[in-house]
């Protein structure tokens, strides 16, 4: 008797993104080629306390991050995730500071300073949201990109266009994800 392997499942459709139909990154613009020859570009959304607000700000949260949303209608993904922090040019300013520090009570001030920075880049978390816009297209991301920041910037929603570096911590990120997105 012949036992058969079940087939691979295809996937759900074009606008799926996983870590192995990447192709290459657009290093001036930060958008993403995959191999089905859509482009990728992504939202990076900073995360916010919308529990600690009061109910009229959580409910400009809310506005501003619909209106956002309704302004783009390029098929999108958003993705949930934790991240570590950026904080490379506070540790620069420092070390650039503490090279030059003569006082020994504030360079032994700057070395805790460095430290807590050190700390902080190794164990702190921060909730990160990204917004995957796709399209055949550049042009077309690069303008859902922009009309959603401008819609969310009227209210608390931190969205900025990820450069190739947050384009490459994403790409990280779906590395580490067994599932596609």
């Amino acid at each position: 008797m012949l036992i058969r392997k079940p087939k691979v499942a295809p996937t759900a459709g074009p606008f799926v993104l996983s870590a192995t139909s990447l192709r290459g990154i657009d290093l001036t613009t930060g958008i993403l080629r995959t191999s089905k020859g859509l482009y990728a570009g992504a939202i990076k959304v900073r995360g916010i306390d919308i529990e600690g607000l009061r109910p009229a700000d959580q409910e400009t949260v809310y506005a501003g991050w619909g209106a956002a949303e309704q302004a783009c209608e390029l098929p999108r993904k958003i993705v949930l995730c934790e991240t570590r922090p950026d904080l490379s040019s506070q540790r620069n300013y420092i070390l650039s500071a503490l090279s030059t520090q003569q006082n020994a009570f504030r360079k032994s001030l700057l070395e805790r300073q460095l430290f807590w920075i050190d700390y902080y880049q190794k164990n702190q978390k921060d909730q990160t949201g990204y917004v995957i816009f796709f399209s055949k297209d550049a042009k077309e991301v690069e303008d859902a990109q922009k009309r959603y920041i401008q819609h969310a910037g009227s209210s608390r929603i931190s969205a900025s266009v990820c450069d190739w570096k947050d384009a490459l911590e994403l790409s990280q990120t779906l590395l580490s994800t067994p599932d596609h997105l």
